[in-house]
């Protein structure tokens, strides 16, 4: 893996000390909401070392049992069934994590607004999120935070990089703690099963946001097994709780939200 955190020269991890955090997206960019979903959402779960491991210990095992002849790069949650999507969120539901979300409501976006789609809408996501996973690290008192980033498209490595460190439109008023971000890369599923756990986070939050069906309705039955009280809550004096720390909604208006127990109150502890 390469390091595309040019504020972050050092070559170890201090698994004692250090978050580490997987981001991934749901939805897709587009704004024909007759061909594609009218959200689209960027998503990060962050945890430790050893808890990473085990949540995916348990996918393998859940895999061996239900989907012997699929690889484990395929056991998305676009891959899985209603039941067996609630089956291994519920394994996994008992770990200690804590997750932060950026949503975008695209039929009230500007197609052309700079702010929410330079160079792309997963850019200015992934922004969202890795500002918002710097304050969790500052707030925990933890060391760094190192983050693998889905890398959907090929995303090159120097566009991501420039992009978050120099040329964004906001670079220079950058909202990260850059002192608490550590080892920030690019990788895939087949290469970083790990990632299977910000697909199923992003996946998560965006049925428990978006209307479909013949009814109409959002989904929230795998927020409220996976998510729910587990966004988020900043402590700062002006800015506290779940709204815009936890959850980034653009455009900022809390009555794009159907399912109140979204901004439910995260636990303060990791």
């Amino acid at each position: 893996m390469i390091n595309i955190n040019p504020h972050f020269t050092l070559s170890k991890y201090n698994l004692q000390s250090d978050l580490f955090a997987y981001i991934d997206e749901s939805g897709t960019e587009g704004f024909d909401f007759s061909k594609c979903p009218k959200w689209f959402v960027v998503s990060s779960i962050v945890t430790t070392f050893a808890e990473s491991n085990m949540m995916l210990e348990i996918v393998e095992e859940f895999r061996k049992e239900h989907r012997e002849n699929t690889k484990l790069a395929k056991m998305t949650f676009k891959k899985l069934k209603h039941q067996k999507r609630k089956d291994i969120l519920g394994l996994l539901k008992d770990f200690k994590y804590l997750t932060i979300h950026s949503a975008f409501y695209k039929p009230n976006i500007d197609p052309n607004d700079n702010l929410c789609n330079y160079p792309s809408m997963y850019f200015v996501g992934i922004k969202n999120v890795i500002e918002r996973l710097s304050w969790l690290t500052s707030q925990f008192n933890k060391n760094k935070v190192h983050i693998m980033i889905s890398n959907r498209n090929k995303i090159k490595k120097e566009d991501m990089s420039s992009y978050l460190f120099e040329f964004s439109v906001r670079a220079q008023r950058n909202l990260s703690y850059l002192n608490k971000l550590g080892f920030i890369s690019l990788s895939s599923p087949s290469s970083h099963p790990k990632l299977l756990l910000s697909d199923f986070t992003a996946s998560s939050i965006r049925f428990c946001l978006e209307k479909t069906g013949t009814a109409n309705i959002v989904e929230p039955i795998y927020f409220e097994i996976f998510l729910k009280g587990r966004l988020y809550s900043s402590n700062h004096r002006r800015y506290h709780g779940v709204w815009r720390n936890g959850l980034k909604c653009t455009p900022d208006d809390q009555e794009l939200l159907d399912y109140g127990g979204i901004l439910e109150e995260g636990t303060h502890e990791l």
